[in-house]
């Protein structure tokens, strides 16, 4: 397929650009390429490249480093500085775009020799983020003046903590109709820049750290690139919609768009492109994603990835891979999957062999076209021995000037002329309700083409598994709706899939869970009533009439200690989690003099929740019923509401914003600062006690006025399983706290932190493994100040499990952070400790708070990519 549209578009533009130079000259011109195909004339007022010349004018201008200032000293429409053109630039239109002519260089937008930090205050920014430029201008197009489009660089070399504070991006453009061709935008923060026309223009990465940084805000929604190079690492956020014989480079970040004869290098496992045709992706993993593993997955988007499609695209295992014998598998959606995603494909080949997108985790998310089906043409089409690739039907919008070919192609197999312009690829579905109950309530299904909706063809509704049709009834109305209702007489809910499809071959799918038709709830056949302390603990003794020994008890029963026997100031202590009823429990100390209260909403598996009955002790609690010595916290019974205040023998959980932080300040929340959840990614398979803000902070205090040694140990799942736990090198940390006093931030602690690339090479370690490690120190607080009282080991054992011990004893304070993976970890190549020991000494406070602050950003939507720390577990002793 060809882009003789684009270029023509191009040409017409340029040469009926009205020039206001004639007197311009200029003596001595040659081209920096002395390949005579790519030679390059200026005399002044005009520009000749690849036969084509472009009077010079306001909307016409021409970048070449080589030009001599002299010569162009008058000439408004010539530069041999780049931030001089860019502040040349006016917006143009569509008939008289705006055009950069750029002759073969390395273009800094910004100065990769200042030596100042660029921040948000410092230099160009956008959304509060360091730019190279912030550009307002319309119909603005690069167009570099080499058919080789590594020989006209625009280049920037900033990223997170390695010359910026922020993500440092390229270029912020405010406008339409943004073009580009023949030219590289290139964040060599992380990457070489390889110049061979100059040798003397190449230039080395700023570090070896893979970093945030990227290219492109860009406003619009209409960017074509044809020809052009876009690098980066960590983030790339390229800007076009439309992609034709384009090379990209990203570690993350690349989504988005319509990609035609492109190749893509991948290096991370998220985020990559969503609608491919005729591409080469390789799939080149940084080292610590294989690390330790037999297979990485790589997803697509961020997300669901309904109504991506891929046509004639082939991945490739990037040699870190192949001669590892690293499994390499492909999804469409983000962690976690989900089994309502449907997409399509059409020849997709992973080394060689065809290979169908997730099917190995969620089948049926791919939709595999072949070309007996009529919905291959929507995607492809064949005429004269040529293939065009149907954006036209897909998007409506003809950039690259195939709809007259794929008219043509549809009259010669003798079909009206837009019948290849006019199939659906996508349906969309969707119910009013997530859960019905069989016998009692119905969910409304709404279903619709969402492309080319006038298009003719026959519905059909039906389970994705047919052994699930028995578990609902369907009613199609007829008129994009449909009555679901629930026919599950089995004892238990189940979740069925339901596929809306059409005759031209697309689908959606939904997820209902469909309840049996629920039964009273279960009804006391004695009790509830507490039993007298004994092995240190309380019980709730109840039995229920559950009707069938099939039927499960989920009764829900929550825990707290009052100030009396008519249950004043209670204190929740333990909550019922996941369907199972928390029947005992363990006294600890704070629990001594308190009058131990219950409550119980009696619940099966086929019912609700009847009325919650109270039940109080007559008696307090006695110190000789406490048998449990220090603190075992079982987090999947922790109540996690938000609870301010210092109680003896009680955890306090509330959102804190560290002194240390005001850099990258974070708002302190007031509610939700925990959570209890199932993990994902190197939490995978756990459940436990999360920090749902950035700043969550829990801290116990024991019972008692004064306190001498002390020893916590704390079991910990971090999501990040690379071994860097936190988001950025940014004030992000976790502590843990020993003889600590919360209200005056007194006391010590061992601290896990993100470090930069800087940081650990002043350490004197290799600040090449930034991403695969944390630093871990010793520290101590007067006052909320932090005082380092070891130097930071840089360490791998940030992983699952990681087990983090602390214990202040007789002056000397020992931490120690292990970690159980087994197997090589990314931080085996840097030199980095696989576990940290560490002493010093301290001085007595009497303080006997332990507890935990993490400062690490946290999102529940991100899935594996979020930064949570998990907490498995707790255990604190106190000396007698």
């Amino acid at each position: 397929m060809k882009h003789w549209m684009l270029v023509l578009l191009l040409t017409a533009a340029c040469l009926l650009a009205l020039g206001a130079q004639a007197e311009a000259t200029y003596q001595g011109y040659e081209s920096l390429d002395p390949k005579p195909e790519e030679a390059i004339t200026f005399d002044g007022a005009s520009v000749t490249w690849n036969g084509k010349t472009f009077t010079l004018d306001e909307n016409t201008l021409f970048l070449d480093a080589r030009l001599d200032s002299a010569q162009i000293a008058e000439n408004p429409y010539a530069f041999n500085d780049v931030k001089e053109a860019l502040a040349a630039l006016k917006s143009g239109t569509a008939e008289k775009p705006m055009l950069l002519l750029t002759a073969p260089g390395v273009y800094w937008v910004d100065d990769p020799d200042a030596e100042a930090i660029r921040d948000a205050n410092n230099g160009p920014s956008f959304w509060g983020t360091p730019m190279g430029a912030d550009i307002t201008c319309d119909y603005l197009w690069f167009y570099g003046l080499n058919s080789d489009a590594r020989n006209v660089v625009y280049a920037v070399n900033r990223g997170q903590q390695l010359g910026a504070q922020g993500n440092f991006t390229m270029f912020s453009i405010s406008g339409v109709g943004l073009r580009s061709e023949n030219v590289t935008f290139g964040n060599y923060c992380n990457v070489d820049l390889e110049f061979p026309l100059d040798e003397s223009l190449s230039r080395p990465k700023r570090g070896d750290a893979i970093t945030q940084a990227q290219l492109f805000f860009y406003t619009g929604n209409d960017g074509i690139a044809v020809n052009t190079r876009f690098i980066s690492r960590l983030n790339l956020s390229q800007f076009a919609k439309y992609y034709y014989n384009c090379h990209l480079e990203s570690g993350g970040h690349a989504g988005g768009g319509y990609y035609i004869n492109c190749t893509l290098n991948m290096y991370n496992v998220n985020f990559g492109p969503a609608h491919l045709f005729n591409c080469d992706l390789y799939m080149m993993p940084y080292n610590h994603v294989w690390t330790g593993v037999d297979q990485v997955e790589w997803n697509i988007v961020d997300g669901s990835g309904n109504g991506l499609f891929m046509v004639d695209t082939r991945f490739h295992r990037g040699e870190n891979l192949v001669n590892n014998g690293i499994k390499q598998v492909l999804a469409w959606d983000n962690v976690p999957r989900t089994w309502t995603t449907r997409a399509y494909q059409y020849n997709v080949t992973l080394d060689g062999e065809p290979y169908i997108l997730q099917e190995s985790i969620t089948p049926g998310a791919s939709i595999v076209i072949t070309d007996d089906m009529p919905l291959a043409k929507a995607y492809k089409v064949v005429y004269e021995g040529e293939t065009y690739y149907n954006l036209p039907n897909i998007t409506g919008e003809d950039p690259f000037g195939v709809a007259d070919k794929i008219r043509a192609a549809a009259v010669a197999d003798g079909l009206p002329e837009d019948a290849y312009l006019t199939i659906p690829t996508l349906v969309t579905a969707s119910l009013d309700v997530p859960t019905i109950r069989s016998g009692e309530s119905e969910a409304t299904l709404t279903y619709a083409l969402s492309s080319h909706p006038e298009a003719a063809g026959e519905w059909s509704i039906v389970t994705a598994d047919p052994a699930m049709a028995g578990y609902i009834a369907i009613t199609d109305n007829g008129d994009g709706t449909a009555k679901i209702a629930g026919t599950n007489a089995d004892e238990e809910a189940v979740n069925v899939i339901i596929e809306v499809r059409h005759s031209s071959g697309i689908e959606a799918a939904v997820e209902l869970q469909v309840e049996p038709s629920y039964v009273e709830p279960p009804v006391f056949v004695s009790g509830p009533a507490l039993t007298a302390p004994a092995d240190g603990k309380v019980t709730l003794d109840y039995a229920l009439d559950l009707g069938l020994e099939s039927r499960v008890d989920q009764s829900v029963i929550n825990w707290y200690r009052c100030a009396d026997a008519s249950g004043a100031d209670p204190v929740a202590v333990a909550v019922s989690r996941m369907h199972v009823p928390e029947k005992e429990y363990t006294l600890t100390p704070g629990d001594v003099g308190k009058y131990m209260m219950a409550t119980i909403q009696a619940k099966h598996n086929r019912s609700d929740l009847s009325e919650a009955i109270t039940v109080i002790a007559e008696a307090p609690v006695q110190a000789e019923d406490v048998q449990l010595s220090g603190i075992h916290t079982n987090f999947l019974s922790m109540p996690t509401a938000d609870q301010h205040d210092i109680i003896p023998g009680a955890w306090a959980l509330d959102g804190f914003l560290h002194p240390e932080c005001v850099k990258q300040p974070y708002q302190a929340a007031d509610a939700d600062n925990w959570l209890v959840l199932e993990g994902l990614g190197g939490a995978l398979g756990y459940t436990g006690l999360v920090n749902g803000k950035q700043g969550a902070r829990m801290v116990y205090q024991p019972v008692g006025e004064s306190f001498a040694g002390m020893r916590t140990t704390v079991r910990l799942a971090p999501y990040k399983d690379a071994g860097q736990g936190f988001g950025s090198a940014n004030n992000q940390f976790l502590e843990v706290y020993v003889k600590y006093d919360r209200d005056t931030m007194t006391g010590y602690a061992i601290r896990v932190e993100r470090l930069t690339t800087q940081e650990i090479q002043d350490l004197g370690y290799d600040g090449s493994g930034a991403a695969v490690s944390t630093a871990v120190s010793l520290v101590s607080y007067k006052d909320g100040v932090a005082t380092h009282l070891t130097p930071r080991v840089m360490t791998s054992a940030y992983t699952t499990e990681c087990e983090i011990t602390l214990e202040a004893k007789d002056g000397v304070l020992t931490g120690s952070v292990t970690s159980t993976k087994d197997g090589a970890r990314g931080g085996d190549a840097f030199g980095y400790e696989r576990e940290v020991h560490l002493t010093a000494n301290y001085e007595e406070n009497g303080f006997g708070q332990t507890g935990l602050l993490n400062t690490g950003t946290s999102n529940p939507q991100l899935g594996t990519n979020c930064n949570y720390t998990m907490v498995l577990s707790w255990d604190t002793e106190w000396d007698q």
